[in-house]
């Protein structure tokens, strides 16, 4: 299964999920939270099992903002990362809190010193 495919495969279940409006423009949607979570289009054609942990992350979190959603849970989401990427991925996290509200699990406390989510 390619990124997209499981991007869309969500985006496509219009009729039981409102939130994703019938008349919207599916890719373009996609495309939005691509951007909003880090992704480029290029990641689009992927295989799951080839993105790294940070990468896969990311879709996880992609996907989930395709339904705008109000509240983010997230269960040690810095788990499969690398020390760099969890800087990065814990930034991402404080732009998305700006806009929704993100409940995280982490045992990694140091990764969140730097970010508005404090």
């Amino acid at each position: 299964m390619t990124v997209y495919d499981f991007l869309s495969s969500r985006a496509l279940f219009t009729r039981r999920w409102p939130r994703l409006s019938e008349g919207s423009d599916v890719k373009e949607k996609l495309y939005d939270v691509l951007r909003r979570t880090g992704l480029t289009r290029d990641v689009l054609g992927k295989r799951l099992w080839e993105l790294s942990g940070g990468v896969l992350m990311r879709v996880f979190i992609a996907r989930t903002l395709l339904y705008d959603p109000i509240i983010l849970l997230l269960d040690e989401p810095l788990a499969p990362i690398d020390p760099h990427g969890k800087i990065e991925f814990s930034y991402l996290l404080g732009e998305i809190s700006k806009t929704k509200l993100v409940n995280v699990t982490s045992h990694d406390p140091c990764c969140w010193r730097n970010t508005q989510m404090l």
